[in-house]
């Protein structure tokens, strides 16, 4: 489905337009809970001086791995900074826009990490992006949470905020289901009105 689909389904449901701001509130919080394979990116990145510079749609690291050697485990600020000493990273701690590396590469040391990028933002009318590829209902619920919240209608807000919480985690439950299983990413919530 695509950004201009999700918007005149929304008007059939609700009789009218939601806000642009509910679709753009959407996706923000839907960067802050969803966490589904269709937001992986893989990047491999070279180091510079034990550090590697994220890439902008960076969320949260999935899987760090040295290139063509070991997994890389995330450890605290604390606890890097006790044992810092240089060679090959067995260790990482992600900064806004920086991975630190514990014991610190040489430069140009190759680190391969599959990571949960941001979504697309929605814009124009044949946008889309890995939730409404994938789960529409998170896109839907969560609009029409926020479009509630802007015009301050408390009667429907409880429930549109509360099927966008079940929808976000019937999600990322499918897409877990899925890893574990090979089963499918589309995750669909029963009784969904979409």
């Amino acid at each position: 489905m695509d950004f201009g689909t999700l918007k005149t389904r929304v008007v059939e449901l609700l009789g009218r337009n939601a806000f642009e701001l509910s679709y753009e509130l959407a996706t923000s919080d839907l960067n802050d809970t969803l966490r589904i394979r269709g937001m992986e990116k893989t990047v491999t990145i070279a180091a510079s001086g034990g550090d590697l510079a994220l890439p902008e749609d960076f969320i949260e690291a999935q899987q760090v791995r040295n290139v063509g050697g070991s997994f890389l485990t995330p450890t605290s600020h604390e606890r890097m900074i006790a044992s810092a000493k240089n060679g090959c990273p067995t260790n990482y701690v992600a900064g806004d826009a920086v991975f630190y590396l514990n014991p610190a590469p040489a430069d140009g040391h190759e680190v391969k990490m599959v990571y949960f990028a941001k979504l697309a933002p929605l814009v124009n009318a044949e946008d889309t992006n890995a939730a409404l590829d994938h789960c529409l209902q998170v896109y839907v619920y969560t609009a029409l949470a926020h479009h509630a919240r802007l015009i301050r209608d408390n009667v429907a807000l409880p429930f549109w905020d509360s099927e966008a919480q079940k929808a976000v985690a019937l999600a990322n439950r499918a897409d877990l289901k899925g890893r574990l299983n090979g089963g499918t990413l589309d995750a669909v919530a029963s009784g969904s009105v979409v």
